[in-house]
């Protein structure tokens, strides 16, 4: 998460091959991709008409927006970001806006941090307002006890190692596959 071009020299030394694809493929769009193959097992395949509450509009978050909205899905952001925002709406339309303080209570269908966490804590789960959480990122849960509150709350948690894992597997179609199409890599993703 967050990685920059400085991260990047320093892992050429380890491991030329994945810094490579690091450079030179957009993994948050793989990442996005997965996400909404996370997002398609919650809400089933048509998403037309379905919420979705993302906080946090970085490389994944704008990349799933930009998704979500192709899919017509009813669009609620968070981001503390104003350039990011503005950014969202000429993206894509009817985007409502709530402040990082009410995305836990804000009712939606999915509700997908992609902020570095933890978002929900032992003090706001008995708050959270949305049928799903799909966490992109790590760490959004304060203990790893509080799935079981999720759970007792008829609230679905997918984890980030499960549904963000789009970009691990684009990395897996480019170097050990051979796959260079981008149809064939996001087949593979």
């Amino acid at each position: 998460m967050n990685v920059n071009m400085e991260d990047l020299d320093a892992m050429i030394d380890y491991n030329p091959t994945v810094a490579d694809c690091l450079i030179r493929y957009n993994l948050a769009e793989s990442t996005a991709h997965g996400s909404l193959g996370g997002v398609r097992a919650l809400c089933g395949w048509d998403l037309a008409g379905k919420s979705i509450l993302i906080q946090g509009l970085g490389n994944v978050g704008m990349a799933l927006l930009k998704l979500c909205s192709a899919s017509g899905m009813n669009l609620i952001v968070s981001e503390v970001n104003q350039e990011k925002i503005a950014e969202a709406k000429r993206l894509a339309k009817n985007i409502r806006v709530v402040s990082p303080e009410d995305v836990i209570t804000t009712q939606c269908d999915v509700f997908v941090p992609a902020v570095s966490g933890p978002v929900v804590t032992r003090a706001n789960v008995g708050s959270l307002a949305c049928g799903a959480l799909a966490s992109v990122t790590n760490n959004v849960l304060e203990t790893s006890g509080l799935h079981e509150d999720l759970k007792a709350r008829g609230i679905t948690y997918i984890p980030d190692f499960i549904i963000n894992s789009g970009g691990a597997h684009r990395v897996e179609a480019i170097v050990f596959d051979g796959r260079t199409s981008d149809i064939e890599i996001e087949q593979k993703v």
